[in-house]
């Protein structure tokens, strides 16, 4: 499988035209579908797999959609034809839905949607959360690194032909993917969902940074990301077989995966602690990793797209970015305190005999491979500025067709004056987030059975509703003590603020409640369709089926009547005259010379005779 994955991701990557990369795309999905359903035996990985081929072929039908539209109106497939016929696509307007739109739009429309599809951009996200039920060397390949990417990457592809209405499409789908990742990360107990989430988050903010017209930015975020992704997934995979295997030997069994289930492990799994910090490092976006070069950038091209854009809600953009950046720390924050301090839960457990152990160098030298990577030094010599490195000098400016040469320059040039600005703001972000994060999750303690007794934690917090109630009412117990009747008040705001909270953990924890919506509105529409389909085929298209059946049987028996009877029959009369006319013939040839004399002079008389008439 991963080297028909190696296979299809070359083809989908070298490819120069549109339907090479739908081959290599499609190939990509067929090797996701069968690796997520590796465990086959598994109910929960069946169900991922069923999941992310149904949604993904949503995504590839628009794109397919996409490659007809190019192709009608462009006459080539090929990159060079059409970017050289781009301008041509903005003549042809088209009212597909009564509103007024040019061909160039809707063939971008079409194509962008078959990369939310890949990318796993909302509303097409569902599926990647589920995908981590492959192995997880799976995940850090095609689910982080790779293939979730291709989406991005096809962007980038044909951003010369992206229109301002496409791209604007995008900044608004990017920016909705990277927040909705980063808070739904936040609850997540699951050591590998965390991840996944946080890859949707960063997914969105490429998708953003190219919709604001940082192509270059986002080819560079998109390159760090791999790798020190890939190596999160892989400390993730390295801890899992610690555990599984001490499991396995201690006869213990638990959720190895939950991380309320770990703690402790910074002594046991040393070189994944300082993989893990490394990496952790760069998505967070610390000094003197790649991820701060990149995410860095991204950043300071918003705030220079919203000064260009002008008007308030321009600014929500940059906006969006900084609450990602503050909440991807404070999520990774989280899961490090969650994974490698405090106390291991089944301490008890533990003995020299038989001890947690890490992996061996087969495991960790890929761990300390991509850890390496994750530095300022693979992209560029500046540890602060990703403009002076290789990658950026070596990939040309993409120019829009329809943005201009003067839109790009007038970008560049507010991206430099946000350059220290946008660093500022997002080292600030980022120290309070992981400040936040160390300060609620210290000192965990756990024990089995996911039941905390002595937490700092805001786990057991969340449990108690962040002690919101309690709270509230010591609070207007004093108030009351200086004689105010606030009984109404305390009961309400009381109730109502419990209430919020426990509404947006909610909200958090199942990811704004996307699969709950598509299930109780997509499931039924799909299966009302299902049913509806399964009627009509079984007495509508079955019963003509059968019916058309019934009719060439009764026309076969008709022809074997015809056949038995007349045409048999026909055969048998004309046998029988035949017979007949031979008797009557055959009668007077009796043997007797004399007769034969009397019949030849009888035909000649009457030959003279017809001869002198």
């Amino acid at each position: 499988y991963i080297s028909l994955f190696t296979f299809s991701m070359l083809m989908l990557v070298m490819a120069n035209n549109l339907m090479q990369l739908f081959f290599g795309w499609e190939a990509v999905g067929l090797v996701s579908y069968l690796l997520i359903g590796f465990w086959f035996r598994k109910p929960t990985a069946i169900h991922a797999n069923l999941k992310a081929f149904l949604v993904n072929r949503v995504g590839d039908f628009g794109f397919l959609l996409g490659i007809a539209a190019v192709l009608m109106y462009t006459g080539s497939l090929h990159y060079c034809d059409i970017f050289a016929r781009a301008g041509a696509l903005t003549q042809i307007e088209l009212s597909p839905f009564g509103t007024p739109v040019t061909a160039a739009t809707l063939a971008c429309i079409c194509l962008f949607i078959g990369a939310m599809g890949k990318s796993a951009q909302f509303p097409l996200h569902v599926w990647l959360p589920d995908a981590m039920e492959g192995p997880t060397p799976v995940s850090a390949l095609i689910h982080a690194a790779t293939m979730v990417a291709a989406g991005v990457f096809l962007v980038a592809r044909v951003f010369f032909l992206l229109t301002p209405e496409v791209l604007l499409a995008m900044i608004f789908i990017g920016s909705i993917t990277a927040f909705l990742g980063a808070f739904s990360a936040l609850t997540q107990t699951d050591i590998k969902k965390v991840l996944a989430y946080s890859t949707i988050s960063q997914l969105g903010l490429m998708m953003l940074s190219m919709g604001i017209g940082a192509y270059e930015t986002g080819i560079l975020h998109l390159f760090t990301h791999a790798f020190f992704k890939a190596g999160l997934f892989l400390c993730a995979g390295a801890i899992l077989h610690s555990l599984e295997t001490w499991q396995h030997q201690n006869q213990v069994h638990w959720d190895a995966q939950d991380m309320f289930q770990m703690g402790g492990l910074m002594r046991h799994l040393p070189v994944v602690f300082v993989v893990y910090i490394f990496c952790a490092a760069a998505l967070v976006g610390i000094p003197l990793t790649a991820g701060f070069l990149s995410k860095d950038d991204i950043l300071a091209h918003s705030f220079a797209w919203a000064t260009i854009q002008g008007g308030q809600w321009a600014w929500a953009v940059p906006m969006v970015v900084l609450a990602t950046i503050f909440l991807t720390a404070l999520y990774m924050g989280r899961q490090f305190c969650l994974i490698f301090l405090g106390d291991f839960a089944y301490r008890d457990k533990l003995h020299h005999e038989n001890p947690l152990q890490e992996g061996g160098w087969l495991i960790k030298t890929p761990l300390i491979v991509l850890s390496i990577l994750s530095l300022w030094v693979v992209i560029s010599w500046d540890p602060l500025d990703a403009q002076t490195g290789w990658l950026l000098h070596g990939l040309d400016v993409s120019l829009n067709t329809f943005l201009g040469e003067g839109y790009q320059l007038a970008l560049f040039e507010r991206t430099h004056e946000f350059h220290w600005t946008a660093i500022g703001l997002a080292l600030l972000l980022t120290i309070n987030g992981f400040g936040l994060a160390f300060w609620l999750w210290r000192n965990q303690e756990f024990v089995k059975g996911k039941q905390l007794l002595h937490s700092a934690a805001l786990h057991q917090l969340s449990q108690e509703g962040f002690y919101v109630n309690q709270g509230i009412f010591k609070l207007w117990d004093f108030v009351r003590h200086l004689s105010f009747n606030t009984t109404f008040a305390e009961k309400y705001i009381s109730t109502t603020l419990g209430k919020v909270w426990v509404f947006l953990k909610n909200l958090s924890y199942k990811a704004f409640y996307a699969d709950q919506a598509y299930q109780s509105t997509m499931s039924p529409t799909l299966m009302y369709l299902a049913q509806l389909s399964h009627r009509l085929d079984k007495s509508g298209l079955n019963g003509l089926v059968v019916g058309l059946a019934k009719a060439v049987v009764i026309f076969a028996q008709f022809v074997m009547w015809l056949d038995q009877y007349i045409v048999d029959g026909l055969v048998y009369v004309a046998a029988w005259l035949t017979q007949a006319v031979g008797r009557q013939v055959r009668n007077p040839m009796n043997g007797k010379v004399q007769n034969y004399w009397l019949w030849a002079l009888s035909l000649f008389i009457l030959g003279l005779w017809w001869l002198m008439q």
